[in-house]
């Protein structure tokens, strides 16, 4: 299953910045954390942990923030 990313508005002025700015190993890893977010957001880079003690699948809302993405199934 793969998932839709969604940005907000300065994420998607980071990203047009970092792809204007021709840095090509900037933008290469930039693409690899957004398939591996889309892939797997629960397991992968940064390490996300569930959340104990809740019912449903919960991880810190922090996590996705600093991504500045947020998750749609």
């Amino acid at each position: 299953m793969r998932f839709n990313l969604s940005f907000s508005p300065q994420a998607s002025r980071d990203i047009k910045r970092i792809k204007n700015s021709g840095d090509k190993a900037l933008m290469k890893k930039l693409v690899s954390l957004l398939n591996e977010i889309a892939e797997h957001p629960t397991t992968g880079t940064g390490k996300p942990e569930q959340l104990k003690h809740y019912r449903m699948p919960t991880w810190p809302q922090t996590h996705f923030q600093r991504a500045q993405v947020s998750l749609q199934h």
